[in-house]
């Protein structure tokens, strides 16, 4: 994709590079952000009960993985997916098994990554500025973010392939 796109604070998103990219050998595929860093609440609509939806923390610091859960507990099933990408697709197909979850018992990693570099960390309840993750829905209406959410924490754990050490 080479034109301008415009996100929707709170959406989340799956990028994944051109086709003529391999699925198993690290590349840089560039993208700009721009924009002006999202503050105050943020609402998604929820349209259909029992499905799964893409989202994203909007803003430029980490939330609290409790607090979205209990705010929005009328509209959640109260886990928190995040992909990890631990194993390449097997027949154009990506594995169920790369996801960490998080709910209000605590998290759960992966099993140990086939590939360095990985990550395979157990969510601490902690979602890194922009990070996105599945949740499902419990019945349709708006879910919220907001800046009591928002906390003074480790921002480092996101869940994606780590860079290239070689």
């Amino acid at each position: 994709y080479n034109g301008t796109m415009i996100m929707n604070s709170g959406q989340g998103y799956s990028i994944r590079a051109p086709q003529n990219f391999s699925i198993t050998e690290r590349a840089v595929f560039e993208a700009v952000f721009k924009g002006i860093p999202n503050n105050g609440k943020i609402e998604i609509d929820f349209n259909v009960a029992n499905a799964y939806y893409l989202i994203g923390n909007p803003y430029p610091s980490p939330i609290n993985a409790d607090l979205f859960i209990r705010k929005n507990s009328s509209h959640l099933q109260g886990g928190l997916y995040f992909w990890t990408h631990n194993t390449p697709p097997a027949n154009n197909k990506y594995s169920g098994d790369d996801y960490a979850v998080y709910n209000l018992l605590g998290g759960v990693a992966t099993t140990a990554a086939l590939n360095p570099g990985v990550s395979n960390s157990t969510p601490d309840g902690i979602i890194a500025a922009a990070q996105g993750f599945f949740v499902k829905s419990n019945n349709s209406g708006l879910i919220e973010f907001n800046n009591n959410m928002r906390v003074s924490a480790d921002n480092a754990t996101f869940y994606k392939p780590a860079e290239s050490t070689t």
